[in-house]
């Protein structure tokens, strides 16, 4: 996984020229059971080993899908549209440095972890410190003013 600087749906038949700088193995190789699902698809499912933080900023989001057990399938979800939201690049086997790129794309779902900003939590500790300030401060203000002896306090 990657980001890259590829515009969407322009990505290059030759493989190396569309991974980014942050190309991360976020799994594998390993394998992946496939159970063919009602909509005619692919359910699957699994979790990253070695996380991949997306920066959009970096560019577009790359997925890659090797597989090295040379079997082929079709029960992946895939949709093909005439549009410039996707591009998909086949290649024959992991070796190849080329292959053949159309407008089609696997149907994708990513489900997130957000991670909070460094300043959520400085926020969140200035609140609980200006609490704990204000309740200091009224607990210093009514213990002069009971030795003041302007509260009296009957125990």
């Amino acid at each position: 996984m990657s980001t890259t600087t590829a515009a969407v749906d322009g990505l290059s038949a030759m493989f190396s020229q569309n991974v980014g700088s942050d190309n991360t193995v976020v799994l594998g190789p390993t394998s992946v059971t496939i159970s063919d699902i009602d909509t005619g698809g692919a359910d699957i499912r699994f979790a990253f080993s070695t996380p991949f933080f997306y920066n959009p900023s970096s560019g577009n989001l790359l997925l890659d899908i090797f597989n090295y057990s040379g079997s082929t399938s079709s029960l992946f979800n895939g949709v093909a549209h005439m549009d410039t939201t996707s591009s998909l690049l086949t290649l024959n086997s992991v070796n190849d440095p080329s292959g053949i790129l159309s407008t089609a794309g696997l149907v994708t779902v990513f489900e997130v972890t957000p991670v909070p900003e460094p300043y959520s939590f400085l926020l969140l500790l200035a609140g609980l410190g200006s609490c704990l300030w204000g309740r200091a401060l009224a607990l210093l203000s009514f213990c002069k003013s009971v030795r003041d002896g302007r509260v009296k306090v009957h125990w």
